[in-house]
């Protein structure tokens, strides 16, 4: 059965869902009474339904690494000069270069003429006013400020087109479940 990878993604959400019903902690102990006439079958009945649910249990966790594997073959495959790694890589770089833009304070440049005029002003001024000797100042320039805003501008497109590739990709690329997947899922009524 070929699914595509949106498809194979929500296949993946309802087994973790299945397996969170199920939970995990299957006793290994029943009780018993002095009563029960029938112990070696009481016994033999919970053990053969401990163990179903084990099967049951192990069938999903396969049935979700068979589709993982599958999933993550598919995401390094190239289809019209793009793969979902490469796109996952591309649209990381892009955030962390908008972050690093981001983290600018983007400030009106101080003209040269004002830093002089004031530092002339601080090395005239009465020997008895403190002044430690620094003065701070902007150094970016209203052109830097306007390319790190179109870079901003820039790299949101490119992350949005990279998004849109990710939907496509997601839309065409399948993957091919084996017959033990797809009757596990079946036996759960995740797949008709």
């Amino acid at each position: 059965m070929n699914i595509t990878l949106r498809k194979a993604n929500t296949l993946q959400h309802s087994i973790n869902k299945a397996l969170r019903e199920l939970g995990n902690s299957a006793s290994t102990y029943i009780p018993i009474s002095e009563h029960d006439d029938q112990v070696f079958t009481t016994i033999n009945k919970a053990r053969d339904k401990f163990l179903d649910s084990v099967l049951h249990r192990a069938g999903l966790i396969h049935a979700l690494f068979d589709i993982r594997q599958s999933v993550a073959v598919a995401n390094a495959e190239y289809v019209d000069g793009n793969s979902i790694n490469s796109t996952l890589n591309s649209i990381a770089l892009h955030n962390k270069e908008l972050d690093l833009y981001s983290d600018i304070e983007l400030v009106d440049e101080v003209p040269l003429s004002v830093v002089e005029a004031t530092l002339e002003k601080r090395r005239s001024a009465d020997s008895t006013g403190y002044h430690n000797g620094e003065y701070h100042t902007r150094i970016l320039k209203d052109s830097d400020n306007a390319r790190i805003v179109a870079a901003k501008v820039r790299l949101n497109l490119t992350i949005d087109e990279a998004k849109d590739v990710l939907v496509y990709l997601n839309s065409v690329k399948k993957i091919n479940l084996d017959q033990v997947t797809v009757e596990v899922l079946q036996k759960n009524g995740l797949i008709s």
